[in-house]
This record gives C-alpha cells, sequence and structure tokens, in this order.
C-alpha cells in the first residue's frame, strides 16, 4: 500500500469524514424531494470536505475516485456558487478525465487556474485523450481500455452502464473501418430493437467514415443477393444470435474478420436465447478459424470468462467500477415505512416525514419525479407497463402537453396504429410505456422524446436492460423475478449471478453523463412485491457463471437420458438440455474422431463421462447425410425431426418444393408443418384443445388465424389495416378477448381498453409468431431443399416474406437499408421513380433527397429517410 492509498484509507474510515458525507447526503435528499431544510455546511465544513474530495480523486483506486466524485455530486447544486467547492470541483473531474463534464456543466464558464502541475496534466491528458482530432475525449478509463482492445485479436471487458460502452464499440468500429485491413465486421446485439437503434446511432455519428471506407451496413442475414460483388466493398452487420446463425448457414456471405458480442452477459442467462448465442458464436469461429472476437458486458469480476468459453487467454480482459457518473440510491419500504439511502455496504434511515405525503407507491413515484424531466419506471410485465401508464393517466394530475413535437408524435402513431391507440393518448401528459413488442416506429418515436425531455415519466419492461441507449435522471424499481434466486430441484434458493447484473445493467441507467453528475434509484417494497434481499444494492462486481457449463455440472443425469430417450413434455428446462444434446451430437458430426476440439465434448472426456460419449458415438451415424451447415443453423430444432424431413424430401424433392404463398397455399403449408415438426409437442401454442358443437377437437383449427394474419402481412397490407380488419372481424363475428391471464370479454369497439388489448394482441402475434417461430422452420425447410435443388428453381425462401412482410424483392431489398417495412411500401408504391435498379433488377441506390422532397415531413417515413439513409 504506497502513502496515498494509506491516506485515502484513513479519510474514509474516519468519523470525521462519514459524518460530513452523511451531513451531504441529508442535504441532497431534502432538496431532491423538493422540501426545506436547516441542515447546512459551516465555511469549515465545506473546507474539509473539498480536501477529503481533492485527496481521494488523487488514488489510483477505483474506490476513492468514485467517491471523489460523488461527494462533488451531492453538494453540486447546493455550493456551486462558492469559490472553493467550484475549484475543487472543476480539479477533481479533470483529475478523473471527466472533460465532458467540464465542458459541458455552466459553473464552468469562467476560466479556473489549476496549480501549474495539474494544469500540465491536464492538457496533456486533453491531448493524449482527443478522439480523432474532433471535440470529443476519452475519460481516463475510457482511453486505458481503448488503447488495449484495439491492439488485440481478442479482447473482453466489464464496465458500469454509465461508463459508456457502446461510445467505446462505435470508437472501435470507427477505428476498424478506417484501418489498413478493412475487416468485415459483425456485432451481436441480444435483441432487435437494439439492431435498429445501433445502426441508426451508427449511421447518424459515422455515415462519413462508412463512405469514405466502402462499407455497407446491413442488419438481416439473408443478404448476399444485396451484396457487391467486388473487392472494395467492406460490411457491417448489427445481428442477433438467431441472424448470425441463419447467416453462417448461407455459403455465399461473406467471411466474418471481426465479431463484437455486446450485452455478453447473456451467455450466462438460464435460458434458450444464451444457448442460441454460444451456438452462434461457436459456429462462427468454427467457420472463421482467424476470426477476431471482442466481448462487453456490465459488472463482472470475470470479463476472462467469456474467452476461456471459447479457448482463448483470459488474461486479455478489463475490468472496472469506475463510473462517470454517481448514483444514490433509496430503499423506501412501504410495509415498515422506512426511507433509507444506500451506500457501499451500508444504509442509513432518514426522518423526511415522507410517508405523510406519499401514501402509495404511485404518489411517490409522480410526487418526485414531478419536478425532473426524465424518470424511468421499470415494471416486470408488458402488461404491467399498460397498467401503470394507465393509471397515470387517468387519476394523477398532470398537466397536458401543447408543443409541435409530442403533437407531431401523436399524429404519426394514430396514422400508423390506430386512433385508440394508448401510446398517442399518453403522450398528450408526457406519459409513455415502452417494450419489445411495440411497433419498432413507435418505440423510437418514444425514445426520441424521452431523450430530448418532452416525456416525462415512462414505463418500461426489460428491453431496456438489453442496452437500449436512454439514459435517465431518476429510476424507479419495484421487485421482479429477474432480480431474485434461482429455485433447485428441492425449491431451495441458490445464487442467480444473474440478479445482480440484471439490477445493477438497469439501476446503472440512473444519470446522464456530459449532461448530470449523478442519478437516482428508488427500490419500492411492498406486501404485493417484496425484496428477497438487500445484497443487490450493494453495488459491486460479481463472478458470472456460464449457463453451458452449468448445465453440464448440474444436469449429467438428464443429460443422458435425453440422449437415450429424446424429449418427453418439452417444458423451458427440457428445451435447454435438448438444446445442450443436439449440440453434442453435431459437434460430434463436425469433428468425427477428434472429439476433444469440441468444447463441450472436451469437457466430458475430461470428467470421465463416458456414457454420454457412448451415447453421443451410438446415434452418430443419424446425422451423417445432412448438410453439416443445415445442422449448424438449426441446433435449437430436434434432431430426429430434421433428420426425418431430411429424407422424406430426399425421396422426391421436387414434390417439397413450395407452392406460391396464396391464401389457399398458406393453411395447406401450415398443416404439413404441423406434422412435420411435430407442433403438438413444440409448439403447443399453435394446437387447438377446444371442443366443437359435436364435441370433436380440430387440433389444427388455430392454424386459420395463422393463415389469415400470415396472408396479411407477407402481402404487404399496412399494420393499421390489419388492425382495423381485425376489429371488423371482432365486432362481426362477436368474438372474445382475453383482458387478463383468464378472464374473458366480449369485444366492445367502444371501450378503448378493448380496441388496445386486440392492437397488442395482433403486433405481439406478428412478431412473435410470423418473425420468429414460423420463420424458424421455414427457413429450416428452405436449407433443406437446397440440400438437393439448385436456388432458382427452389426460389425464394419463405421465411424471408415473413422476416421482411412483403414478397416483393424490391421493398426487401429498401429493408436491407434498414428502413422500415411501412416506409419500404411507401417508397416502393407511390416514389418508385427515386430508386435507382441495374439491368439485372438489383437496387443500387435510393436518392433520398428527392424523397425527402416528396414526402411530407410530418410522418413516420420522413422520419425514418432523414436518420437511415
Amino acid at each position: 500500500m504506497n502513502f496515498g492509498e494509506k491516506i485515502s484509507n484513513e479519510i474514509l474510515n474516519s468519523s470525521e469524514f462519514n459524518e460530513l458525507f452523511l451531513k451531504a447526503v441529508e442535504i441532497y435528499t431534502v432538496e431532491l424531494l423538493g422540501k426545506s431544510t436547516n441542515t447546512y455546511f459551516t465555511h469549515n465544513d465545506l473546507n474539509k470536505y473539498c480536501r477529503f474530495a481533492d485527496v481521494l480523486s488523487n488514488v489510483s483506486s477505483p474506490f476513492s475516485r468514485n467517491k471523489a466524485y460523488h461527494l462533488i455530486s451531492l453538494l453540486f447544486f447546493k455550493y456551486k456558487e462558492e469559490r472553493v467547492f467550484k475549484e475543487t470541483a472543476f480539479a477533481v473531474l479533470s483529475k478523473l478525465g471527466l472533460f465532458a463534464v467540464c465542458d459541458n456543466i455552466d459553473f464552468f464558464s469562467q476560466p479556473i487556474i489549476l496549480p501549474f502541475d495539474r494544469t500540465v496534466e491536464n492538457e496533456t491528458k486533453r491531448t493524449i485523450q482527443r478522439i480523432n482530432g474532433s471535440d470529443k475525449l476519452f475519460t481516463d478509463k475510457q482511453y486505458q481500455l481503448f488503447s488495449e482492445i484495439i491492439n488485440a485479436n481478442y479482447y473482453s471487458f466489464s464496465a458500469p452502464t454509465s461508463m459508456g460502452k457502446s461510445f467505446l464499440i462505435k470508437r472501435f468500429i470507427e477505428d476498424s473501418i478506417s484501418s489498413t485491413n478493412k475487416p468485415n465486421i459483425v456485432v451481436i446485439v441480444p435483441t432487435r430493437a437494439l439492431i435498429n437503434q445501433f445502426s441508426i446511432e451508427l449511421k447518424d455519428e459515422l455515415s462519413h467514415q462508412f463512405e469514405e471506407n466502402n462499407y455497407k451496413i446491413f442488419t438481416n442475414s439473408n443478404v448476399s443477393k444485396n451484396l457487391i460483388a467486388d473487392s472494395i466493398t467492406k460490411y457491417l452487420f448489427i445481428l442477433t444470435p438467431e441472424r448470425l446463425l441463419s447467416y453462417l448457414s448461407i455459403q455465399e456471405n461473406p467471411q466474418i474478420d471481426l465479431l463484437f458480442v455486446d450485452e455478453a452477459h447473456k451467455l450466462g442467462a438460464n435460458d434458450e436465447r444464451s444457448i442460441t448465442e454460444y451456438t452462434a458464436i461457436d459456429t462462427a469461429l468454427y467457420k472463421f478459424p482467424n476470426l477476431k472476437i471482442y466481448f462487453a458486458s456490465p459488472i463482472i469480476a470475470n470479463p476472462g470468462t467469456f474467452l476461456e468459453l471459447f479457448e482463448k487467454n483470459a488474461k486479455f480482459s478489463f475490468e472496472t467500477q469506475e463510473s462517470p457518473v454517481a448514483h444514490n440510491l433509496y430503499y423506501i419500504d412501504y410495509v415498515e415505512k422506512k426511507f433509507e439511502y444506500h451506500i457501499d455496504k451500508y444504509s442509513k434511515i432518514l426522518n423526511n416525514n415522507f410517508f405523510d405525503t406519499n401514501q402509495t407507491i404511485e404518489n411517490a413515484i409522480f410526487n418526485i419525479g414531478k419536478n425532473f424531466d426524465s424518470n424511468l419506471i421499470y415494471c416486470g410485465s408488458r402488461a404491467e407497463t399498460l397498467k401503470n401508464a394507465k393509471y397515470f393517466f387517468d387519476n394523477l394530475i398532470l398537466e397536458e402537453i401543447d408543443i409541435p413535437e409530442v403533437n407531431s408524435a401523436i399524429r404519426k402513431i394514430k396514422v400508423y396504429i390506430h386512433n385508440d391507440y394508448y401510446p398517442a393518448k399518453f403522450l398528450k401528459k408526457g406519459i409513455a410505456f415502452h417494450h419489445g413488442r411495440l411497433p419498432q416506429i413507435v418505440r423510437n418515436i418514444i425514445e426520441d422524446l424521452y431523450r430530448n425531455k418532452h416525456i416525462k415519466f415512462i414505463f418500461c419492461t426489460s428491453t431496456l436492460l438489453e442496452g437500449i441507449n436512454m439514459p435517465t435522471r431518476n429510476i424507479f424499481i419495484m421487485p421482479d423475478s429477474k432480480f431474485k434466486f434461482l429455485q433447485n430441484e428441492s425449491n431451495k434458493s441458490i445464487e442467480n449471478s444473474n440478479r445482480k447484473i440484471n439490477f445493477w445493467n438497469l439501476a446503472g441507467r440512473a444519470g446522464r453523463y456530459t449532461k448530470e453528475l449523478s442519478g437516482n434509484i428508488f427500490c419500492f417494497n411492498s406486501l404485493e412485491k417484496k425484496w428477497e434481499n438487500k445484497d443487490l444494492f450493494v453495488k459491486e462486481s460479481i463472478n458470472l457463471s456460464i449457463t453451458i457449463e452449468d448445465r453440464i455440472n448440474r444436469r449429467v443425469e438428464k443429460i443422458e437420458r435425453m440422449l437415450e430417450n429424446g424429449p418427453i413434455n418439452h417444458n423451458e428446462e427440457e428445451r435447454i438440455i435438448e438444446f445442450v444434446v443436439n449440440i453434442l451430437r453435431i459437434d460430434k458430426r463436425k469433428y468425427v474422431d477428434q472429439l476433444d476440439k469440441s468444447r463441450l465434448l472436451k469437457q466430458f472426456i475430461e470428467k470421465n463421462q463416458n456414457k454420454i460419449i457412448e451415447l453421443v458415438n451410438s446415434k452418430a451415424n443419424e446425422l451423417t447425410e445432412i448438410p453439416l451447415s443445415v445442422l449448424c443453423a438449426n441446433q435449437s430444432l430436434n434432431l430426429k425431426i430434421q433428420s426425418d424431413l431430411y429424407f422424406k424430401i430426399k425421396q422426391n424433392p421436387n414434390l417439397h418444393l413450395l407452392p406460391t404463398p396464396d391464401y389457399d397455399n398458406i393453411l395447406e403449408i401450415l398443416k404439413k408443418f404441423f406434422d412435420y415438426y411435430n407442433w403438438p409437442l413444440y409448439e403447443k401454442e399453435f394446437v387447438s384443445d377446444k371442443p366443437d358443437e359435436n364435441g370433436k377437437i380440430d387440433e389444427k383449427k388455430k392454424l386459420k388465424r395463422m393463415q389469415y394474419l400470415m396472408n396479411k402481412w407477407i402481402n404487404g397490407v399496412p399494420l393499421n389495416l390489419i388492425i382495423e380488419k381485425s376489429i371488423d372481424d371482432h365486432v362481426a363475428k362477436r368474438r372474445k378477448i382475453r383482458i387478463n391471464y383468464s378472464e374473458y370479454v366480449l369485444f366492445d369497439r367502444t371501450n378503448d381498453f378493448h380496441i388496445n388489448v386486440l392492437i397488442n394482441d395482433t403486433i405481439e402475434y406478428i412478431e412473435k409468431v410470423l418473425r420468429f417461430k414460423l420463420e424458424k422452420y421455414f427457413n429450416h425447410y428452405h436449407q433443406v431443399l437446397l440440400s438437393f435443388i439448385d436456388e432458382t428453381s427452389v426460389g425464394m425462401s419463405w421465411a424471408t416474406y415473413l422476416e421482411y412482410g412483403t414478397k416483393i424483392p424490391e421493398v426487401i431489398a429498401i429493408q436491407n437499408y434498414g428502413l422500415s417495412r411501412h416506409t419500404a411500401n411507401t417508397i416502393f408504391k407511390n416514389h418508385r421513380h427515386c430508386l435507382l435498379i441495374d439491368g439485372n433488377g438489383t437496387l443500387t441506390e435510393i436518392n433520398k433527397s428527392k424523397l425527402l422532397r416528396e414526402i411530407d415531413s410530418n410522418t413516420v417515413e420522413y422520419d425514418e429517410i432523414e436518420k437511415i439513409l
């Protein structure tokens, strides 16, 4: 321990420091809640407080540096005009390399003179940490990390949400595309929502660099026909794990040189998608052995675990807890009527009569948030976001907003979806809700309004856990399953490393670097929703255990049983076990007699799990003929089903070609798929179990709804017309809708709640069933056909029609520029003369300036074209 660390430890452990710190917390909290206080700092107290902050900022320990920054943030509003505080704040922020704060905070508008040595250090860092001659500057930790990652062939880093991981990824991409080698790049993101956001951000920030270096951005996997066949053009793909697997199965797609995995902690999730992501990465490394790979994740102590998972050296990793935003966490207990402030491992009860004026949680959120321009309320489900937003709209006194941006947004949403759609209605009072099943265009509108401070309250689901760049001043959190312990087979609680990661990945979005010094986190406890343990509130990195290893270590017997007997009930647990079993069997096919090259099989070999190896070997012949590319792209699909279908098609491939997807043919093919893919076992929601008036059950009855919506969707019918027709049908046929988990009522088109239930149900069905589940099956079927028949004869995959919502090649090509189905259809229908199509029928250019002149500026189409093209 050096002298500086010794002094900092003495400060942090001194009663004088802790008394001053807690007094600063009390002052900050009272102001935060809009109350008056008699607590204040004397001139002597302020001098001591500033000295403590200055000393702590000069220590290398992230804890001490974070504490110094926190000290400044607590007294910023109260004492920003005091000379000693102003000088100390500037010195501390400069020492921490937080130059963007220094340059954006109003009270630094007048020059502040630092001692000579600090001035030299400050100016030196400003020169070294400047980004490509721009006005952007790295913080100290950002610069340290960036300097390491650009010189490595593989790397993994972990940092707080507020450190700016997406900012670093974009700088890394900028450096890569400007390099001599100019790699083809893939960025893996966890959700479709993030694909859209990240592509818009990249085009907004780096459009000049992409054009200068001949790069094209794609967000879909089936793009080989749209690629420019030359040696100059390079590509950047932004894909989900599922889309990466699909991309890798297409032989014509260009090779990948660099793979960046964002939100890498998802590999440790306890679900099927974590296995999909593992499989996608493993397949990419197998196909491209020289692939450079990088992982980014929220705070974990062992970021090298992602490298170890794929047999890379874990020393090429970086972990920091240093954050450019301070966090104030409050625990508000409505059971015991306690209002607590939590910091590090300590808590303090603040006696401020909070519950006298905040009898309910809703009152508390409203009273705290009304004085701020951005409040994010985390809800555990889509239903809760709607319920809570509606309660705010109906019961709390919020003035209606009358500003052009909000009025324009309301008009756009009504035209795009429906007049009674709640997102449009709620915006009038500065309220919104946000979840992954909202149409992308609506999400974009809401996110833009929130970033521009036109919405005060936004109710959201875990979509915002997964990297949506929407920082906020205040975050309100209720207990949720994502923050709970796991239950083992004996119903005993076991540690869930992801619960703390999930919590701080959300809570860490409080506060906006360059805009504010701190963010506030409010955690509510009630009789209905209780926190299991307050240990979540301690902000520290933890060791992440990877799901694949965990499944192997704890599920050996189940894996053996699955290898022997196959799936039985196919519940969530069975789906994950079967996925692992599929990978084992496909790896046997992939590596033949060199099983130790398989990352999974190697673990069984090393642990002498001979029974499993024997079972894998005994089933080797069943997959011999099926092309490896088909197996690798569809590892979540039951292998017996794949094998049976392969040999069925092999007998007469031409007999199994898909017909033109007209209305009648769609139902015919869905019925075949019902049997081919054993939907009664694997897709129970596709199967009807209700008897008709004669007491008979037609298991395939639900396919008619699928047929109806699929036909509308792939024929390009606008979403608002699909919704309007669904409303008409419900009225004409006196259909019921489900308004909660078990209650069904007769649909009433005069009831705006019923209208919104039907809208949400229709949108969710399109996204979940058509564009995710059905697309998966049609993708597989198409790949099997290509094993026997050339692509010209097979024709376009129905999976492509489902993904893009059209059968028109030009509309598909327009969407590959990043535009939505809605905007692409509008351009093709009304502005085809703005498209440049070559002699081969390939779209080569879209005339952006001409489109913007022709399209109404107050439409979603105009907004998209302006941002994306």
